[in-house]
């Protein structure tokens, strides 16, 4: 039997509970700084940079929850 990645707590937040769930949310981490200072590199004005910045957080913030829930569901 295999251990959940992500331990569920309250309001429905996942936390690492393994170091496989550590490494994806290093990885979420490093992407999403590098990608803010990617961005605001050619970005012309603060509402650009997060115009750009704020659709690929939230698409990267879908893909992590949604590695969450299939490993807490479908590795059992």
């Amino acid at each position: 039997m295999s251990k959940d990645w992500f331990r569920a707590k309250r309001y429905g937040l996942r936390i690492p509970a393994t170091w496989k769930g550590w490494i994806i949310l290093l990885c979420y981490a490093a992407f999403v700084i590098y990608d803010f200072f990617k961005i605001d590199r050619y970005s012309h004005s603060v509402s650009d940079t997060l115009l750009n910045f704020i659709p690929q957080v939230i698409l990267a913030s879908v893909v992590v929850f949604f590695i969450a829930y299939i490993t807490k569901h479908k590795l059992k």
